[in-house]
């Protein structure tokens, strides 16, 4: 991800140019498949439903009590360490 920019163009005219702080690099058939690999043991660290396409990733809960809420944060809290094990962090 270091040193990759971005711009946006809408009817010729383009924007500045910004850093990509995230995402999957494109332009390769074997990047996406490589990433894929490395992120596949995440649904194995939180206990809510998690629905993960490409660089993408939502975890579901439902939460109607105040347990539920705790498990639903313990959750993000083990993404954020899986993240940061894994040098994902921006």
């Amino acid at each position: 991800m270091i040193g990759r920019h971005q711009l946006v163009m809408v009817a010729g005219t383009g924007s500045q140019w910004a850093p990509v702080l995230s995402g999957v690099p494109q332009g390769s058939v074997l990047r996406p498949l490589l990433f894929i690999s490395y992120i596949n043991d995440m649904p194995e660290t939180v206990s809510s439903f998690i629905y993960m396409y490409a660089d993408d990733t939502k975890i579901i809960r439902e939460v109607t009590t105040a347990r539920d809420c705790e498990e639903l944060q313990a959750d993000l809290d083990s993404i954020q360490h899986w993240s940061e094990k894994r040098q994902m962090i921006v």
